[in-house]
């Protein structure tokens, strides 16, 4: 992970490296199909298993930021004089 950067500039940069990794994956498969035709046996990448995983986790973590990050902002416009028992306790289950 890179230090320094903004959440909204990570979450840019995982955007982008998602597509290219999923071009890389497409390679994997091509390749994974030319070994099966010609009956040879399957490379293993644990990297790209690895980055992978690593692409996922870091999408769950990015995700659930950008949910609490909007239902703050949310919460933030609201009127306060105006919310009513009812809508106060569907923000405290949503926080």
């Amino acid at each position: 992970m890179v230090e320094g950067i903004s959440p909204q500039e990570a979450m840019e940069r995982l955007n982008r490296f998602t597509n290219e990794f999923g071009v890389k994956k497409k390679y994997y498969e091509i390749n994974k199909k030319g070994e099966d035709l010609f009956g040879l046996q399957n490379q293993k990448y644990p990297a790209l298993e690895q980055t992978e995983a690593e692409i996922a986790n870091l999408g769950k973590l990015y995700n659930l930021y950008d949910t609490v990050s909007k239902s703050i902002t949310a919460f933030k416009e609201k009127s306060w004089a105006e919310i009513t028992r009812q809508q106060l306790e569907e923000m405290e289950e949503t926080a």
